[in-house]
This record gives C-alpha cells, sequence and structure tokens, in this order.
C-alpha cells in the first residue's frame, strides 16, 4: 500500500488518509492539499475506481501474455506506474488502510448546518472510492493501464415500476470507540498522538458526515498511525529556524542532514490544532471537502479505514537558534536526499558515526558526450562518487577526468565495467549503442543506468532488461524528468483527484539543432530524429499521466537522410481520453506540458521536462497551489539516487523497467506509421 502523510515545520501538526476499498488491498495516492503554511502541515486522500484502458497493443510478446492473464484475473498485482483494475462492486468489504494529514490550524467554531440535507441518491454520477494494490520490479511482471481520476461510475439500476419515489433518512453517529493511541514523545520532546487527539478528531469527522447526510465511518475504523507520526516527528524536529527548512516531500532536506522518514503524503499548514479542529478545517475547503469527505458517496463505509496521526510543539525557537548558532554560519549545509537515505536505511552500506552523508557506490561513466558531461556534473556536485570514465579513445577519456577531477580513465569500455571500483555505469553513448553497451556493463555484474531513449527498438530493451533480470542487477532508464520535484508533485495531485477526472495532456518538445547530414542526429544508422532524442519526453509524460494508449495516431516530416524532423502524436484511450503530442529538431517552441481534467488543470512551464514550475488551477481558472521547488544543479542527480535505493532494494518509484519496455512499443509503432526504420528493425 502507498502511504501518504503531510509534513511541516510544526507547532502541532497531524496527518490522516481516508480512501475506503471494496475487497482486495489498497493502493493510495496524493490528494490536494492547501498550502496556508503558519507553522504546521495537514492533508487528506481518497482513492477513486480505476479507469480500465487496454493498452496491451503496444506491449512486448511477453508483457502481452502476462497482462492477458491479468485481465482474466489470474496474474499478479500490476508493476507501478499502472494501478489494477478495480474489484467488482459486488465483492465482499474489506477494512481498508487509508491515510491523510491535517494541519494545525486557528481553532475555528465549527459550522452546523441548520438543516441536514439529504444524500443524494446514488446515480450515474457517483462512485465509490476504491483502489487495488500495485507491485513494481525488475522481472516481466505485468503492466496495467494508469488510473486517470475518478472512473466511468456504473450504470444507473433499472427503473422501479412504481412511480413512488423514496428519500432515504439520514443516518446517525456510530456507536463504539476509537482503539486509542500511545501518546509517544519523539527523541526531541515533541509530543505525538493522544487517545484524546483521535477521539476528537474521529467525533468530529463523523459529526460533520452525519449533520451533511453522509454515511458515517465505524469508529473502530478510525485508528492511529505511527508511520506518519514518524515523519511529523521528524518535520517538528528540524533545528533550522527557517520555518521552511523541512517543508516538502520525501527529498525534502533538513537542515542538519537527518534523512525524511516516515510515510510521505501533502502539505498544508497552520497551528494550534485539535483533532476536531482539524477534521473541521478539511471540510471547510471545499476543494477537500469534495475530494476527501465525497459528499456525492453513499455506499457502504464498512470497508474504511482512517489512519491519523498528530504532533504537538516542536523544538524550541531558542533550542533552533543553538543548534543554528553551533553549526556556524559558514558550515555547509549538508545535502541529503530521501532516496539515498532509503538506501542507507536498507543496509546498503554502513554510515560512520557523526556523518551526514553515506558511502555512495562508485560510478563508472561510458562516453564522453555532452549529455555525460551534465551528468557527471550534476552527481559530483552533489556528493555522488564517479570512480571511473571510460572512452573508446583514451585521450577522450583523460580530458573529460581532468576536467571533473574523475580519478580513473579508461581507454575502453571494457576496461570500464571491469573496474572493481565501479559499481554502476551510466550508459551516455548514441542511441544506435545503448543496448551493445548496456549488455557489456551487465555482464560484468554492474547495475547500470542507460540514457533514453532506452534502445533503438522495443525488441533490444526486451533484451536488455532480461539480461538484468537474469544477473541479478538493476536497469534503469535515465528518464531523468521522472524524479524531478515538480515532476513528482504533479504525479501525486493527477493521480489524487484533485483534477477531477482527466481528459487531456498536451506536451511538446522542440528545439533547434544541428541540421548537418553527418551529425547523429540526422543519421539512421545512430538512431537520429526528433523522436528517440525529444519525442521520447513528451510519450514518457503521457504515459506516466494516461498509461500505455489503445491507439496511435501519428505524422511526420522527414530530412532528406530520413529521420523524422518533426513529428505530430496523438495517443488515444477507449474512453475517450487523449495526449497530444509533438516534436521537432529544427524548430525551438515552447516545450510546455498541461494536464486538464473535468475539476481543474495543470500547466507546466517552459521546459516542463527540466527544474521549473508547475501551477494547479481550479475549474474557473483560479490559482490553487504553485509548485516551485528550489533544484540545485540540472537536477540528473535526482535519477542517480533513484538508482542507488534500487540497488540497495527499494521499489521504483516511477519507471520501472517494464514500463520503459512498453513505451519503446509505443515509439516503434511510432516509427512505423511515419516511415523511420533502423537497422534493428531489418532484423525482426
Amino acid at each position: 500500500m502507498l502511504r501518504s502523510i503531510f509534513v511541516g515545520t510544526a507547532l502541532a501538526t497531524s496527518a490522516i488518509l481516508l480512501a475506503p476499498v471494496v475487497g482486495g488491498s489498497l493502493d493510495v495516492t496524493d490528494v490536494l492539499s492547501a498550502r496556508t503554511l503558519t507553522a504546521g502541515a495537514s492533508a487528506i486522500t481518497v482513492v477513486e475506481p480505476d479507469s480500465v484502458v487496454d493498452g496491451s497493443g503496444f506491449l512486448d510478446p511477453r508483457q502481452r501474455a502476462t497482462y492477458s492473464a491479468a485481465s482474466a484475473g489470474d496474474a499478479a498485482p500490476a508493476v507501478e506506474p499502472s494501478a489494477s483494475p478495480s474489484p467488482s462492486p459486488t465483492a465482499e468489504a474489506a477494512p481498508a488502510t487509508v491515510e491523510a494529514s491535517a494541519p494545525s490550524a486557528p481553532t475555528r467554531t465549527a459550522p452546523k448546518p441548520a438543516t441536514a440535507k439529504p444524500a443524494p441518491a446514488p446515480s450515474a454520477t457517483s462512485s465509490a472510492p476504491s483502489g487495488t494494490a500495485a507491485a513494481s520490479g525488475t522481472g516481466s511482471t505485468a503492466i496495467q493501464p494508469k488510473p486517470s481520476g475518478p472512473a466511468p461510475a456504473p450504470a444507473a439500476p433499472a427503473p422501479s415500476p412504481s412511480p413512488t419515489v423514496t428519500t432515504p433518512a439520514c443516518a446517525g453517529m456510530p456507536g463504539g470507540s476509537t482503539a486509542g493511541a500511545p501518546s509517544r514523545t519523539s527523541k526531541g520532546g515533541v509530543a505525538g498522538t493522544t487517545s484524546a487527539d483521535l477521539a476528537q478528531f474521529a467525533q468530529r469527522y463523523n459529526e460533520i458526515r452525519v449533520a451533511n447526510c453522509l454515511p458515517p465511518v465505524p469508529m473502530a475504523n478510525i485508528r492511529y498511525d505511527s508511520c506518519m507520526e514518524d515523519r511529523l516527528f521528524w518535520m517538528a524536529e528540524d533545528p533550522s529556524t527557517d520555518p521552511m527548512s523541512a517543508w516538502g516531500h520525501m527529498g525534502s532536506v533538513r537542515s542538519d542532514g537527518v534523512p525524511s522518514v516516515g510515510c510521505d503524503g501533502n502539505l498544508a499548514g497552520g497551528s494550534n490544532n485539535t483533532g476536531s479542529t482539524v477534521a473541521q478545517k478539511w471540510w471547510d475547503s471545499s476543494g477537500h471537502r469534495t475530494s476527501l469527505y465525497k459528499p456525492t458517496y453513499t455506499g457502504s463505509t464498512a470497508g474504511v479505514c482512517i489512519l491519523f496521526a498528530m504532533t504537538h510543539g516542536g523544538v524550541p525557537a531558542t533550542q533552533r537558534a543553538d543548534l543554528a548558532r553551533d553549526r556556524g554560519p559558514g558550515a555547509p549545509r549538508p545535502r541529503a536526499l530521501a532516496l539515498l537515505a532509503a538506501a542507507e536505511s536498507a543496509g546498503a552500506r554502513p554510515r560512520a558515526e557523526g556523518r551526514t552523508t553515506m558511502a555512495r557506490p562508485g560510478w563508472g561513466i561510458l562516453a564522453t558526450g555532452g549529455i555525460a558531461h551534465a551528468f557527471a556534473r550534476d552527481l559530483i556536485a552533489e556528493g555522488f562518487t564517479v570512480a571511473a570514465v571510460g572512452s573508446r579513445r583514451l585521450e577522450a577519456a583523460r580530458s573529460f577526468a581532468a576536467e571533473h577531477g574523475i580519478p580513473t580513465a579508461h581507454g575502453s569500455y571494457e576496461e570500464l565495467v571491469a573496474d572493481p571500483a565501479v559499481e554502476i555505469v551510466y550508459v551516455a553513448t548514441p542511441h544506435s549503442h545503448h543496448a551493445e553497451s548496456a549488455l557489456l556493463a551487465i555482464a560484468a555484474g554492474k547495475h547500470v543506468l542507460v540514457e533514453k531513449a532506452f534502445t533503438l527498438t522495443q525488441r533490444d530493451a526486451r533484451r536488455v532488461a532480461d539480461a538484468a533480470a537474469e544477473a541479478g542487477v538493476v536497469v534503469m532508464e535515465a528518464m531523468w524528468t521522472r524524479f524531478l520535484p515538480h515532476m513528482i508533485r504533479v504525479r501525486e495531485l493527477v493521480r489524487s483527484g484533485a483534477l477531477g477526472e482527466v481528459r487531456t495532456v498536451l506536451a511538446d518538445h522542440t528545439q533547434s539543432l544541428p541540421l548537418d547530414p553527418a551529425h547523429r542526429l540526422q543519421n539512421p544508422e545512430l538512431g537520429g530524429g526528433a523522436l528517440l532524442d525529444l519525442g521520447i519526453y513528451p510519450v514518457s509524460f503521457a504515459v506516466d499521466v494516461l498509461g500505455l494508449p489503445q491507439g496511435i495516431r501519428a505524422h511526420a516530416a522527414l530530412t532528406a537522410t530520413g529521420v523524422d524532423r518533426q513529428t505530430a502524436m496523438i495517443l488515444d484511450y477507449a474512453d475517450g481520453r487523449q495526449a497530444v503530442l509533438h516534436t521537432a529538431l529544427d524548430t525551438a517552441g515552447p516545450n510546455r506540458a498541461a494536464v486538464i481534467g473535468t475539476r481543474g488543470y495543470l500547466e507546466i512551464e517552459r521546459t516542463f521536462y527540466a527544474p521549473t514550475v508547475a501551477t494547479l488551477f481550479d475549474e474557473r481558472g483560479e490559482v490553487v497551489e504553485r509548485i516551485a521547488p528550489v533544484v540545485a544543479q540540472r537536477g540528473m542527480q535526482f535519477q542517480a539516487a533513484e538508482l542507488e535505493a534500487r540497488v540497495a532494494g527499494a521499489e521504483p518509484t516511477s519507471l520501472p523497467i517494464e514500463e520503459t519496455v512498453a513505451i519503446m512499443g509505443v515509439l516503434d509503432e511510432v516509427r512505423r506509421q511515419i516511415g523511420v526504420r533502423y537497422a534493428p528493425d531489418d532484423d525482426a
């Protein structure tokens, strides 16, 4: 189950999550939370039924066989980033673990509705939240389509032969009580959730539901959650005097370098919260009320489980000042990436006493082109260990090593992958050599990060994925965009239902690049053209948001050398959703992206695929949230951190290898339609 928590630098903070599940296990995603920082944090999450789309046409033969079995109910849960189809509504309801978090907001008088309005009768527009487990890995696990937001509701029941209309009576408050909370205290003296906090939250939450004729949640299903509380403790103990220091999702940096812990989620702020004000805060926010209380849902809540956590107080201001002074004004700020912390906590490498960074695996850079220089700069600046570089020309390797301060230069790729100091190989060769280079490193027992596009064809991608699985090493596509902070938040908002039902994705990637026929971009033998170099970004983004398409329509203008100069693509989905994508290598365009839903839309500003700003708007065009993380360097270090975490045993946060293989199938189909062929196509 994917958890979500809500955190902040806190005087008093809280966390909760809400999501009913009908049968099976639960995949919980994040939901919109207003950013109103004072000195606390809060949020909630609800999962809606998945929208099942058949994207099996772009799976390779092995994936397609597994996908078909999964569709028949015979396979294991899908690999991330997709979610399995929702269980049948007739399945037996099982208690679902759900989470959310609410901040300590200024105390308010809870408005009591003058008249309890009847709940709307079930209709074609109401749906019960649900979710399913999602597993990920590097083997041949099935890939399922992603949810796009609230799924189409079941058809309305057949009309009764009687014209009589009966309005259901509103339910009363449930009996019973909550199970209590342990009243933990953190090492820094921050007080945790008490039984009174939990009882107050449960009571007010259900009072609000009953007053608005919504079915209450059984008291016994409203429970304390230690994982979210751990995250809130981590935030509250940040010694920085800056209230934004530990404010962020997993991957945020605490001023003393302590890696983030616990369960992640959405952010909001406030202070002086009680369990009651937490529940009231979410009702008072129209956006959260829709997403978290689910006013249109009138089904059974027997399978709903709410997990709650709250902290009281934080590191005193005087202690924060003392700690900041002890560090000294000129002391370097430690860089703590949560993914690296995950690798360490998984026991990959021991951590020396008193250190704020862990020993990292040695990276070897295979090839010395422009992208390799950018990658090396980011990794070295962020404290990664780059042990060696390899080139087919020793002079090039030595020049590269001297420029970046890399200790070892090798005059061949074979020497690089044989270097015992190298544990992970970054492949930066032209597309045409990705598969060959990756297989070389895998044969030497190295983990591999392969530049995008992963290979020339899906068939080559399958060879690499299978070789890595057989060798017991990790292989990953270097689609660095997936792991940037703004894109992580975009993904959270999309999958939470904050945009309603997602209907459209728009994205373009166009640059003015060399048109010299001798350049690799113009050479089909080297995998030239706009599609694999630039178009991979909008295609990967569309699949990330919408899942695999049911169909593709593509048109292109080709160069004299036979590669695409520009390509337009429409990815079609069975329920009418579309992704409209464009790429070109002879013109520089806006390079923006948008995700459009029934309740709002997201705009990602120029160079959407690099660190930038994203904005969430509601359906009236009003700004709901502005996402503007500060990213050091170019941002390529985040994908490296992801791979190190996978090497240490963590599950992929995005883009497992099977999804990469499936995306190569999408690119194959686009090339087929536009008439661009590469050498491996002739061997198929």
